[in-house]
């Protein structure tokens, strides 16, 4: 596989999973870069990012990354969460079809 498909290819992932994030109601931090989109999770209702990400796996059936635990004070990191769009389309697709529940779920705490 060239190099440039390979980008190619990873743009279309990333750009995919931004659109996915932002209709969830998930706006990502503009930032380049890595395998994973950000988004700040602070105004959702939970007690911090380890929180939502727990509830992230138990109700929507997606999961995401909690930064805090990059931190060694963990009570002071932002709440900032991490997804993976190295995925493959398919487990997108689901993953969007889940997330849809988020803003919804949210409104609603």
């Amino acid at each position: 596989m060239l190099y440039t498909q390979l980008k190619a290819e990873y743009s279309a992932r990333r750009a995919r999973l931004r659109g996915l994030l932002e209709q969830a109601g998930l706006p990502p931090l503009l930032v380049e870069g890595s395998y994973f989109i950000s988004c700040d999770v602070s105004t959702l209702g939970h007690q911090n990012d380890q929180e939502f990400c727990r509830w992230l796996i138990r109700e929507i059936g997606v999961a995401a990354i909690p930064t805090s635990i990059f931190y060694s004070n963990q009570a002071n990191a932002p709440q900032i969460v991490r997804f993976c769009f190295a995925k493959q389309d398919a487990t997108l697709v689901a993953a969007g079809e889940r997330l849809s529940r988020v803003r919804n779920q949210a409104i609603s705490r």
